[in-house]
Parts: structure tokens; C-alpha cells; sequence
């Protein structure tokens, strides 16, 4: 899309489709389960209801079903939305975290046909004997007319890990040591529905990783990195009628702290998750040591609304006073400024505006000279991405018909209502598009949603670029390490 007239102007959207030769299915199939929430390891029912487009049922048609599982992740109402209800060990490795939460198997498969009235249901077990979390389950059916036609669809079933729920998050992500530090608790059914007057019981330990530099197969120094779990608090408190609690601490050091919640339901099932707490402090912490050039920034918060002030921590893994060129980029540089840090946990203060929505990157460079601690110069970097919300700019949109159901030729009348964030009626303008269901049964539309177009995440467009590319300090340090062997009769240097 491109102004009028001026075919080489930077467009201003872009759209692209697909021309084939397709037929249209002649039915359609609907599935269901019963329940559609289970305990681990019970069972529910699946009901098949398959009819043509035209009308009417379609008997005797076969039926291959399968049953696929991941694991699942709680996804409470949105006024819970702040709490964690995972127990993972994103810290240690998060891309084994993230690769376990992706991974889909094959549970079961079975097979069934449809009756006269174009029907079916059979029962399929959520029998997963070696899961320890709960597991979102994926039946999907393929029928089979007797053309050879097929039509697949899906539905979903939760297989919970207990009946009920605990959720945890920090009142602050980031804390100072010293200082006492808060954890909120809540507990929900399946439903959301808040349970209460049940005990919750709270592990609050120390995460203090040791790294250390070991010669790889090449002789070339690498950081390798182990973790322990040091006890701080055990503390146990009961749910109050709307299911909240809440228990505190405070961290004699900074570090990595991990909280750990766990819950007990009427049948003696037990559910856990966890979160975590960066604690900034005034002496040195062994932050966990990478190989690269990257180290890591912590945020307060996972989102932000203009007006707020996001509190970042720097957790800089270098020993020692540091400068630290920090920048708000996102399509150019928006802010700068060099920092003098005189401990490896400086807490960055960075005030939100609404034009920063839906994101900006903050971008830390910390260059590190020679010391006691630190025998060649160096640098490492580290990029965080800001959140910031853009609902005050997006409209929400109500659409009805006056009528459910209407022959060729007959009117339909659409009403169409617009209004802004705060629920008041503004004037819009707006567009409708109606599609043929079964034609939209081969693909989805390939129009993308107005606000994501908008107010979709941004590329960061900045790159960060240092006067040097290597550094010979660290070269030379590299080359004698794997020059440092015995002396032998012959030495040709090169």
C-alpha cells in the first residue's frame, strides 16, 4: 500500500494471499470433551457431532482420534496474572525450560465411526503415569466420508496436577539487602475461584553459584557454573477468604533468592511453583559467570503503564568499580548516559512515557580496566526489553446482528459500537468483511489484527558497536595458555 500517485514512496502495509484451486469441504465436524478439566491420570468423554453444510447428518462416517499432551502452565484470571504458578529452574537452564514446555508427545489413538444421526463419543483416558506437573492435552479426530473426503478438528482438555492451585510472586523483583521483603501468596481452583482457609507452605533459599575457569579440550580457559541452595526461611500461613497471604524475609546478602510455594489438596495431591527475587547489596555477589560477552539486566516488573518508573538491576559481573554506558534505544537512541558503578549490583531507575508503548530496549556496556581483580581490560553487554502498555490508544469494538439465521436474499442488519479505553463512546471509523464459513475451514484470514499492526512489538533497529573487535591483552593471555606445555628439544616459533 503506497500514497496515490507515487509508486516509489516507502509503502505503508503489506499484504500477501494465495491464489489455488481448492475444494471447499461438504461438512463440517464438531468435538467436545467431557469434562474438559480431569485430574491426572482420570479419564473424559469425547462427543463427535459431524454435519453437512447443507444439512443434515453424516452417518457411518470412520473416525481416527489421537491424544497428544505438554506440559501446562496455569493461566489464572487477570487479576492473578502477576503470580507464577510454574516451578521451573529458569535460572540454571532456560532453554531446557523453555524446550520441555514446548514438547509435544503422542498419549494414545484410537478409532470409533459415526451413527445414523451423524454422532459419536467414546472415552479416553489422560493416563500419563510418568508426568510430575500438570498437562494440556490435545484430542483430534479425522473423519472420513465415504468419498474419501476428511475433515480434522481438535479440542482441549487440562489434566491438573491437584485440585487446587498456589501462586507466588515478589512484591518488588528486585530488593535491597536489609531491608525485609515481601511475597505474595494466593490459591485457586481450576475455575480461578479463590480457595480459602488452606495452609500454604513457603522454602525460601539462597541461590549462590560458584564459577570457575576450567581449560577446555583446546586449552582455552571457560567459565564453568554450579548452583546451591542455601535455607534462609521456612514459613507456613493459611489463605484468608478472598485466598490471599503473604509471608516476609529479609536477605542478610545480595544475591538470587528463590521462593518456593507448595500446597496440599483434600486427596493428598500436591502442586507446587516458585519465583524469584534479585537483591541488590553493597559488597561483591557471584552472579552466574557466561562465556560470552552478555551478562544480565533484572526488571521490576514484567510490563509498565506510562507514568510508572521501572527499576532495573545491573547485575555487572565484574569485580570493582566499572563505567556503564547505558542507552533507551527503539528505531533510534532515545536517551544516554554513562554510569560510574562502584558495586556489581546498581539498581537503574528508568521513568516510563506513554510514547515509549508498546516497548523500548534498555542497553547496558559496562567496560571494565585493569585491577587486582581483573587482569586485562574488557567489556560485556546486556539488552533488556521494556514493556509498555498501549491499551490507552486501542478501541474496543462490539459487534451484533439482529438475527441468528436468514435465507438468499434477506437483510441483515449489523450494529456496530466503538469505545475507548475508559468505556466512553468516541466516533471511528471501521470496516466489516463477511466470509463463507466453510472458506475459511481451508485457511485463516491473512489480514493481521489492526492493533498489532500498529501497536505491535518493534524491532530494535540499534546496533551497539565498541572501537575494538579483540582485544591483544586477552589474545596474548589465550595464546600462552596454550603454549604452556613442556619443554622439548625443538621449538620453531611462528
Amino acid at each position: 500500500v503506497r500514497e496515490p500517485g507515487k509508486e516509489d514512496s516507502p509503502y505503508y502495509g503489506l499484504l500477501s494471499f494465495s491464489v489455488a484451486e481448492y475444494r471447499k469441504p461438504e461438512f463440517q465436524v464438531s468435538l467436545s470433551a467431557t469434562p474438559d478439566q480431569v485430574l491426572l491420570n482420570g479419564k473424559f468423554t469425547a462427543s463427535v457431532d459431524a454435519r453437512y453444510y447443507s444439512g443434515g447428518a453424516l452417518n457411518q462416517a470412520a473416525i481416527d482420534w489421537t491424544l497428544r499432551a505438554q506440559p501446562f502452565i496455569y493461566n489464572p484470571p487477570e487479576a492473578y496474572s502477576a503470580f507464577s504458578f510454574s516451578n521451573s529452574d529458569m535460572d540454571q537452564d532456560w532453554f531446557s525450560y523453555y524446550r520441555n514446555m514446548g514438547m509435544t508427545r503422542e498419549i494414545s489413538r484410537g478409532q470409533s465411526s459415526t451413527d445414523a444421526d451423524g454422532k459419536a463419543s467414546f472415552t479416553v483416558p489422560a493416563e500419563i503415569n510418568d508426568s510430575s506437573e500438570s498437562q494440556s492435552l490435545t484430542l483430534e479426530t479425522t473423519l472420513t466420508d465415504f468419498s474419501g473426503n476428511q475433515v480434522s478438528s481438535q479440542t482441549n482438555v487440562t489434566a491438573h496436577r491437584a485440585l487446587i492451585y498456589a501462586g507466588i510472586r515478589p512484591t518488588q523483583y528486585v530488593g535491597q539487602s536489609g531491608e525485609e521483603q515481601t511475597f505474595d501468596l494466593v490459591v485457586l481452583d481450576w475455575d480461578g475461584k479463590p480457595v480459602a482457609g488452606q495452609r500454604v507452605d513457603v522454602s525460601i533459599s539462597e541461590r549462590q553459584w560458584y564459577s570457575v575457569q576450567k581449560e577446555d579440550a583446546q586449552g582455552v580457559l571457560r567459565w564453568e557454573s554450579s548452583v546451591k541452595d542455601i535455607p534462609v526461611a521456612n514459613i507456613n500461613q493459611t489463605s484468608d477468604e478472598k485466598g490471599l497471604a503473604s509471608v516476609s524475609f529479609t536477605p542478610a546478602n545480595g544475591g538470587v533468592y528463590r521462593a518456593v510455594v507448595s500446597v496440599t489438596d483434600a486427596q493428598g495431591h500436591v502442586n507446587r511453583s516458585s519465583t524469584y527475587l534479585w537483591v541488590s547489596g553493597n559488597g561483591y555477589i557471584s552472579w552466574r559467570q557466561s562465556n560470552d560477552r552478555t551478562f544480565q539486566l533484572v526488571t521490576d516488573r514484567s510490563s509498565y503503564h506510562a507514568g510508572d518508573t521501572a527499576e532495573v538491576l545491573i547485575a555487572s559481573p565484574f569485580q570493582g568499580n566499572a563505567y556503564a554506558l547505558v542507552t533507551v534505544e527503539r528505531g533510534k537512541i532515545r536517551h544516554e548516559e554513562v554510569l560510574y558503578l562502584t558495586n556489581n549490583s546498581t539498581l537503574y531507575h528508568l521513568p516510563i512515557t506513554d510514547d515509549m508503548g508498546p516497548a523500548v530496549y534498555l542497553s547496558v556496556t559496562i567496560v571494565k580496566g585493569i585491577d587486582e581483580n581483573n587482569p586485562t581490560p574488557t567489556y560485556k553487554t546486556a539488552l533488556s526489553r521494556i514493556n509498555v502498555s498501549s491499551e490507552s490508544k486501542l478501541l474496543n469494538v462490539k459487534i451484533s446482528a439482529d438475527r441468528t439465521q436468514a435465507g438468499p436474499g434477506e437483510k441483515v442488519t449489523y450494529t456496530v459500537q466503538t469505545t475507548n479505553a475508559a468505556g466512553k463512546a468516541v466516533p471511528a471509523e471501521v470496516s466489516l468483511s463477511l466470509s463463507d464459513v466453510a472458506s475459511l475451514a481451508l485457511a485463516d484470514a491473512n489480514s493481521q489484527p489492526i492493533d498489532s499492526f500498529f501497536y505491535g512489538l518493534r524491532g530494535l533497529a540499534i546496533n551497539t558497536v565498541l572501537s575494538y573487535s579483540a582485544n591483544i591483552d586477552e589474545y596474548n593471555a589465550r595464546l600462552n595458555q596454550m603454549l604452556a606445555f613442556l619443554n622439548t628439544t625443538f621449538f620453531n616459533a611462528f
